[in-house]
Order: C-alpha cells, then sequence, then structure tokens
C-alpha cells in the first residue's frame, strides 16, 4: 500500500472516544470535504465506482461524479469533465484503470483537489510516482469500503486479512 501523508486511520486520542463511536475511518479523512469521483460507469450500475458514488450519497456527502461519456441528462451530480462542476472539490476518488488515472492526475494538477484515493486496481507505479511529482498528498491500492464501520461482507474479510500482515 502506498501512502503519502495521508493518513488512513483517524488519530483515536485526538478526535476522542465518543467521537470515535459514531463516526468511520472514512469520515474522518473526508469530513467537510467535496468529493469527486471518476470512473462511475454509464452502463453498469453495479460497477465499483458507482457503488462507491452511491455510498457517499447515502451518507450525506457532497460528491460528484466525472465520465466524459456522460449524456447531458446524465442525472443530478453527473458531469463529462471537471470543469462543468458548480463547486471546486478538495479530493478526488480515482476507480479507473491506471493509464486512465495518471491523465486524471495530471488534469487535476492546479485544481482545487489536494489529495487522492486511488482504488485498488486504480494504479500503480506510474500513478503514484506522477501523484507525488504533482505535489498531491494520496492514498493508493486501498479499497473504500474497506475503511467503513462496521465493515460488512466480503470486505470484512479482507480486512481482517490484511490486519494480519
Amino acid at each position: 500500500m502506498d501512502r503519502r501523508t495521508f493518513n488512513v486511520r483517524p488519530d483515536r486520542r485526538a478526535k476522542g472516544v465518543e467521537s470515535m463511536a459514531v463516526k468511520t475511518e472514512l469520515d474522518h479523512i473526508f469530513e467537510d470535504k467535496t468529493l469527486v469521483i471518476f470512473g462511475v460507469s454509464t452502463t453498469n450500475a453495479g460497477k465499483f465506482g458507482n457503488r462507491i458514488f452511491h455510498f457517499f450519497q447515502e451518507r450525506g456527502r457532497e460528491i460528484y461524479a466525472v465520465n466524459p461519456k456522460f449524456s447531458e441528462d446524465a442525472g443530478e451530480n453527473r458531469f463529462r469533465s471537471l470543469q462543468e462542476l458548480p463547486v471546486k472539490p478538495d479530493i478526488a476518488v480515482l476507480v479507473t484503470p491506471p493509464e486512465q488515472s495518471v491523465k486524471i492526475t495530471e488534469s487535476l494538477a492546479g485544481s482545487s483537489v489536494k489529495k487522492i484515493w486511488y482504488q485498488q486496481g486504480s494504479s500503480d507505479r506510474r500513478v503514484t510516482e506522477t501523484a507525488e511529482t504533482l505535489g498531491f498528498e494520496y492514498i493508493a491500492e486501498e479499497c473504500v469500503f474497506m475503511h467503513q464501520h462496521p465493515v460488512s461482507g466480503i470486505h470484512g474479510v479482507h480486512r481482517w486479512i490484511k490486519k494480519l500482515f
């Protein structure tokens, strides 16, 4: 797993016991942030990008999806480019193949985005080197669903296995 300054786990002492009871690890990372996600499918609602998009929407997060293949009537908070967004996002979530992730990361340079989460399978050495060169904080090769609380289904098994190593 690659990390650069962008911590997956909150400091439990700093947050306090009470706040940790109601906040997930994702809340700590994405708290009060506007998100943009790249990799939401136009045709397959079951793809990870779509599932992550809906996961954050259901939790009341301000999230926007970008996919150049979206039609003009693709739905609420879905846009064809970063420039079309009505807000300036703080964090980007990429659920795209590494070749696309490099291009997207380069396109984020100079934007309001300062942190990038590369979902498992979305990064490789070229991606992380590009992110580092451009000065982004990032998390690579982590699954958003392994950091929700409580972790459910197969993600709970994956999280347990990961703790062993």
